[in-house]
C-alpha cells in the first residue's frame, strides 16, 4: 500500500517559491530514489504543500531516515540554526541578536565554512563534515 508524507514550506517571495519548485522537481528522484511520486502544490502566494509518495511503509521510513541522517550529518550551520531557533522561545530580542551574532562568528570559524567557500570558488559540490 502506498504511503505519503506531507510538508508545508514557506518562502520569502512567490518568485523564490517558483524557483525552488523548478529546481527541485527534476532532481527529486536523484536526491531521494525511494520516492515514487512528488507533488508541489502552491497553497498561497508564498507557501506550498509538498507531497512525497512512497511504495510502502518501509520505503517511507527509509526516506524519512535519509532526511534525518542528512540533517544530522549536515554542515555545522544546521546545528547552529537549530540552536538559534530553539532559543528564540526564551530569549529577548536583544539576547537573540547577541546569540545570532555569536553563532555567525562560530560558523565563520568552522572548517565547513572554509570548505563551502573553497567549493564555491572551485565550482564543485561542497563536502561538509559538520565541523
Amino acid at each position: 500500500m502506498p504511503y505519503a508524507r506531507f510538508n508545508m514550506a514557506e518562502f520569502s517571495t512567490h518568485d523564490d517559491m517558483r524557483a525552488h519548485a523548478a529546481e527541485l522537481q527534476p532532481k527529486i528522484n536523484q536526491i531521494f530514489p525511494e520516492i515514487r511520486g512528488f507533488f508541489f502544490v502552491e497553497t498561497s502566494e508564498t507557501s506550498a504543500l509538498t507531497i512525497s509518495v512512497y511504495d510502502d511503509q518501509e520505503a517511507l521510513m527509509s526516506g524519512a531516515m535519509e532526511v534525518a541522517n542528512r540533517l544530522a550529518n549536515g554542515p555545522k550551520s544546521l546545528s547552529l540554526i537549530r540552536k538559534a531557533y530553539w532559543k528564540t522561545w526564551s530569549n529577548s530580542y536583544e539576547q537573540q541578536l547577541e546569540l545570532e551574532s555569536d553563532l555567525q562568528n562560530e560558523a565563520g570559524q568552522s572548517s565547513d565554512f572554509k570548505e563551502g567557500v573553497s567549493a564555491f570558488l572551485q565550482k564543485r559540490d561542497a563536502q561538509f563534515n559538520g565541523q
